[in-house]
């Protein structure tokens, strides 16, 4: 990211083309969509990674995805 060789991992999310509303979604890291750094529910990979957000969004919340914490 951002030019350097420092690697997060794998993201896959949502691009879209489905749904617009889902851009951005993050379904998996790594390949997976539960992380063994934590319990459920907050194991869970959800939210955003945060660089791509729907448009006319109108949230007062937000849930964001960093590999940084695990």
């Amino acid at each position: 990211r951002n030019g350097t060789t420092f690697f997060d991992g794998h993201y896959n999310m949502a691009t879209g083309q489905d749904d617009i509303h889902n851009l951005g979604v993050l379904k998996m890291w790594n390949g997976k969509d539960t992380t063994k750094y934590f319990k459920s529910p907050c194991n869970i990979v959800e939210g955003s990674a945060g660089e791509f957000w729907p448009p006319n969004r109108q949230a007062d919340e937000i849930q964001a995805f960093t590999a940084d914490l695990c």
